[in-house]
């Protein structure tokens, strides 16, 4: 399908490259690092339902449980989880997940790894985490990024 005349936000590509090959406290307002709250980590509840997107490591340990699943739904992750997904057709979004779907195993490696790991750099915006030791002989990224947008973190 060809989207050429639409004006839609794309996903970011290296978003893209980090999912594509992997298939991969507080420091500021609002920012909390997951190694800071272990004990949140221990008593959260499986279904995470007390963990919160407004936080960077409940953010990373959601995206892990939906991974997890007996049966991951990617389309719901990308749209969920991604960032520059919510305004992408569906069609789109829908064809994403059939091809980074199946090679999800490296992702949920990578952020099973970052979830206890500190981060490289952090904003009130911007969380980046280096993986290169994560990643080694793949064509992914070195490093993971995830921006807050409307008081959620998303994977970009």
């Amino acid at each position: 399908m060809i989207y050429a005349a639409r004006h839609v936000p794309r996903v970011n590509a290296i978003a893209l490259a980090l999912l594509l090959p992997f298939a991969a406290g507080a420091v500021g307002p609002g920012i909390a690092v997951a190694q800071e709250q272990p004990a949140a980590a221990e008593a959260a509840p499986e279904d995470g339902s007390k963990l919160s997107r407004e936080n960077v490591g409940d953010t990373i340990r959601l995206m892990i449980l939906a991974l997890e699943a007996e049966k991951p739904d990617y389309e719901t992750f990308l749209y969920e989880y991604t960032y520059g997904t919510k305004n992408r057709f569906p069609e789109e979004v829908k064809d994403m997940a059939a091809k980074v779907g199946p090679r999800m195993v490296l992702t949920l490696k990578v952020l099973k790894a970052i979830v206890n790991r500190a981060p490289t750099s952090t904003s009130e915006v911007e969380v980046v985490y280096s993986v290169a030791d994560l990643v080694k002989g793949s064509d992914a990224p070195d490093k993971i990024k995830f921006v807050r947008t409307e008081g959620k973190w998303y994977l970009k």
